[in-house]
């Protein structure tokens, strides 16, 4: 491996540009799978997410009852947003509101 190579890839990713709708579709299949997966949280629903900060990236996800989700399940959220927009070593602060 390239050390340099891998931390200009790095760097390039910490600046992405994220478009809302992009967000959006990703937490439409993370509620998909949660009602898949049959979790049923106190009335947690899961509204609408946007990107906000670049350095660090930073997503906030906006619902009712959030602060009701185990950290079990925000930290799939966490994983599935990091996965599905392919942010491997960049890190990625999730807040929800």
């Amino acid at each position: 491996f390239d050390i340099f190579k891998l931390s200009n890839k790095i760097h390039d990713l910490k600046y992405l540009k994220i478009s809302t709708s992009l967000i959006i579709s990703i937490l439409q299949k993370i509620k998909i799978k949660k009602d898949n997966l049959g979790v049923k949280y106190d009335n947690v629903k899961i509204k609408y997410a946007n990107f906000v900060f670049y350095n660090p990236l930073t997503i906030v996800i906006y619902g009712k009852n959030l602060d009701k989700l185990p950290k079990t399940f925000k930290k799939y959220i966490h994983s599935f947003f990091s996965f599905s927009l392919n942010l491997q070593g960049v890190f990625l602060n999730i807040i929800f509101k």
